[in-house]
Parts: structure tokens; C-alpha cells; sequence
């Protein structure tokens, strides 16, 4: 399907990503990297973490990579659920806005 409709590859996402707050699901299992190499959804490099720029909006990211912000608690969780697997809370921590920023460089 993705090679005869041309699904770009970021366009892979889960049911959390689509609905936070509403969907939980896939959970922290789900292999998202596994996924990501074989090119379906993205993924980060985590050798290559930097501290984004001061001028970089985590929130208008996360906007950009498709999460619906009217609960942007829920929002970040499932971010969270996705790539850092961790830390569940809905607070970005340093390291997730680093995450998120490779992220928001590679493929947006």
C-alpha cells in the first residue's frame, strides 16, 4: 500500500498519535524503531542528541508532526509513548525536546 499510493513515510502513525487523550494504543512495545528503519514512520538518532536552539517551540513541533494540541498534556504523552518510552508524564523533559528536535530536523 504505501509503495502504490505513495504514503510518505512520516505518515505512519499510531492511534495515539492521530487521537492523544482518546487512543493509548500502540503501547510502549510497539517496535515504532523497527518500523521507522524499514520505512514506515520516523524515528530518531539517538547518537546524534543536541539541546535544540532557544528559538525552537516544542509545542508548534509537535503541531507540525500531526498531534492534535487541545490537550496538550495528553499530547505529550503520547509523544512520549512513541519515542521515549520511559517517562510517561506529560511534561517534556530536556531530553525529550532534544528527541523531539532531531525528529522536527530530519523530516520537517
Amino acid at each position: 500500500m504505501k509503495t502504490k499510493y505513495s504514503i510518505p513515510q512520516k505518515n505512519f502513525i499510531g492511534h495515539a498519535d492521530f487521537a492523544p487523550g482518546r487512543k493509548d494504543d500502540p503501547n510502549v512495545f510497539f517496535p515504532w524503531q523497527l518500523l521507522a528503519e524499514r520505512g514506515f514512520g520516523i524515528w530518531y538518532n539517538p547518537n546524534y542528541l543536541v539541546a535544540p536552539p532557544m528559538n525552537f517551540n516544542p509545542i508548534d513541533a509537535l503541531k507540525l508532526m500531526g498531534y492534535d494540541m487541545t490537550n496538550q498534556e495528553a499530547a505529550i504523552k503520547s509523544f512520549k509513548r512513541k519515542y521515549i518510552k520511559s517517562d510517561l508524564t506529560g511534561i517534556l523533559t530536556e531530553k525529550d525536546k532534544a528527541v523531539l528536535y532531531d525528529l522536527y530536523r530530519k523530516y520537517y
